[in-house]
């Protein structure tokens, strides 16, 4: 009796799993917060808040396809 009750909730428990823990688990919310790395150099931190098209968004870009990062401690 008291396996086919732990066989009962261990089936139902793998049924649910993948449902409960896949929900939730994207980089952006649902306010449209999008995730910033926090070593980002100051050129990448302007280009997140800077107006699609302008020189600081381009530039922002132009440093990430380059992959320079900021020095440690710096």
């Amino acid at each position: 009796m008291r396996a086919t009750r732990f066989k009962t909730l261990f089936v139902l428990a793998a049924l649910f799993a993948p449902g409960f823990f896949s929900t939730g688990c994207g980089m952006e919310l649902e306010t449209g917060y999008k995730y910033r790395p926090l070593n980002a150099t100051p050129t990448q931190r302007r280009g997140y808040y800077a107006s699609p098209y302008s020189m600081e968004k381009a530039a922002a870009d132009q440093e990430a396809k380059q992959g320079s990062h900021p020095a440690v401690g710096g």
